[in-house]
């Protein structure tokens, strides 16, 4: 960062401050990084060493070299790359790590939502209806609209949209899961309109056929965790209700059905064990 060097001079002054230099045995034992990868660190001009021998090349650390290695391993384990870091570090001003702390928000959101699947699954004989606000992010998917009869036409044709992005050289997302948008969700209409949107990644081949992809806005949402394979109309009905109770504004008359536990994602699933979020996209206070 843009003070560091100011910060250790100022603190070097401190009276009764220990000045304690550490070989590079004790700075790899007590950061537990290797020293392949001091080095490499000190090669990027991440990390300068207090002293080099320049008979010997023997590198010291000092008491903040350890920590910032410390602050450097801590920051990969909460999972950024190392990109990320020397950016965090190489900041001028706090704006500058406004894209840094939303990769961090949008790894927060997927650790919670695996926290989330592991814990329905673990806890399916105390099943209920749950309810909290989601936000959903912008994401860029493969989409088919049409009508639809009944949910099994639904999971064909997300399965479907499965395959067609591999076929297609497409990046399946790790982050978002696939949804449906319906917009005629407050009447349990047969057939109804529906959007179903698989998240892909950014980087779209050059010459790929973008008739049927297309950024889906985020949205704030008042949402509904819901198991099993039956009764999606009345599960739908009850957040309706749920979300005029709490004195929300719905944007307009659509919801969304992400598919947490389903077919498409491990065939082996049973239907009483599958997890649908709904979600009504509702104004921000």
């Amino acid at each position: 960062m843009r003070n560091e060097k100011a910060a250790i001079k100022d603190m070097s002054r401190t009276p009764g401050i220990r000045r304690d230099l550490f070989s590079m045995k004790q700075a790899v034992k007590s950061t537990g990084l290797s020293r392949a990868m001091l080095l490499k660190l000190e090669n990027a001009g991440f990390l300068i060493p207090k002293e080099i021998n320049k008979k010997t090349g023997y590198r010291y650390y000092d008491t903040f070299n350890i920590h910032k290695l410390l602050e450097y391993k801590r920051l990969r384990f909460s999972g950024l790359s190392q990109a990320e870091i020397f950016s965090y570090y190489d900041a001028k001003d706090n704006s500058e790590m406004t894209g840094v702390l939303d990769t961090m928000r949008r790894r927060e959101r997927l650790i919670q939502r695996d926290i989330e699947l592991l814990s329905l699954r673990l806890e399916k004989d105390k099943r209920n209806y749950s309810f909290s606000y989601y936000d959903f992010d912008k994401t860029l998917c493969l989409t088919c609209e049409g009508d639809f009869i009944k949910p099994s036409d639904i999971l064909t044709t997300a399965y479907n949209q499965s395959v067609e992005i591999v076929s297609r050289g497409l990046m399946a997302s790790v982050t978002q899961n696939i949804f449906t948008i319906r917009y005629d969700t407050e009447q349990a209409s047969s057939p109804y309109h529906a959007k179903i949107c698989s998240p892909i990644g950014p980087d779209v081949p050059t010459g790929t056929d973008m008739t049927d992809i297309e950024w889906i806005p985020g949205c704030h949402t008042y949402s509904m965790l819901f198991y099993g394979a039956e009764g999606y109309d009345e599960a739908r009905t009850l957040l309706w209700d749920k979300v005029r109770e709490a004195g929300h504004t719905p944007i307009g008359n659509e919801l969304r059905s992400e598919s947490i536990v389903a077919p498409y994602v491990n065939m082996h699933v049973s239907p009483e064990d599958f997890v649908t979020r709904f979600s009504i996209p509702i104004e921000t206070e």
